[in-house]
């Protein structure tokens, strides 16, 4: 399997997990600040922790994850990649 596939793959299974997490069967809802956007946090943030950064949810419900410059951690295709320049910082608020 090539590489793109395979990270297209797990970028699918995420989107299908998030999917999952709804107030009403058969539908996707999830309402801001309900116990499933707080589920929905909760994951995004432990995808966020697995790719090694530092999660916080602010006051509003937002998830927040930051990869400081100068620190290593994993890519997508599993090997190394180093923000010695520059660091990352990615939020979320996972709700529909």
């Amino acid at each position: 399997m090539s590489e793109a596939k395979r990270i297209g793959e797990r970028a699918q299974g995420m989107i299908d997990a998030l999917a999952t997490i709804t107030a009403e069967e058969g539908k996707l809802t999830r309402l801001y600040l309900t116990p499933e956007h707080k589920r929905a946090a909760m994951l995004v943030g432990e995808w966020m922790r697995r790719a090694g950064l530092a999660v916080r949810m602010d006051a509003v419900g937002t998830m927040h994850g930051l990869r400081p410059a100068g620190r290593e951690g994993p890519r997508a295709n599993g090997r190394s990649s180093s923000f010695r320049k520059r660091g990352f910082c990615y939020n979320s608020s996972a709700r529909t």
